[in-house]
């Protein structure tokens, strides 16, 4: 799954992984892109994910970058070639949040 849908995007400058957990998609998705971001909104996930990418990614660090917000405060100003949200879009309120994602591709 992961190479069909990089092999699809034509153009890899960035990518942002939302409600990214651990960072197990964000990690596996991230060397096809020039700049990855991983978002979430709990510390625990956060902690860990930085964890594994210091320990298990290390060659990833500076294309990487892991950040606390929501999928409703995405900055506009920033587009993405790629956006996944691997497991949670059923947590957000979607219509919503699609919305906001839309804006930033």
């Amino acid at each position: 799954m992961y190479n069909f849908t990089i092999d699809k995007i034509q153009k890899r400058n960035r990518y942002l992984d939302i409600a990214m957990g651990t960072g197990q998609l964000l990690f596996r998705i991230a060397p096809a892109f020039d700049s990855s971001k991983g978002i979430d909104i709990s510390e625990k996930m956060l902690d860990t994910a930085k964890a594994i990418l210091e320990s298990d990614y290390v060659n990833l660090k500076h294309k990487v970058t892991i950040k606390k917000c929501d999928v409703m405060s995405l900055p506009t100003n920033q587009k993405y070639d790629l956006i996944t949200i691997g497991q949670a879009l059923h947590w957000f309120p979607v219509r919503e949040s699609l919305k906001n994602i839309k804006s930033i591709m």
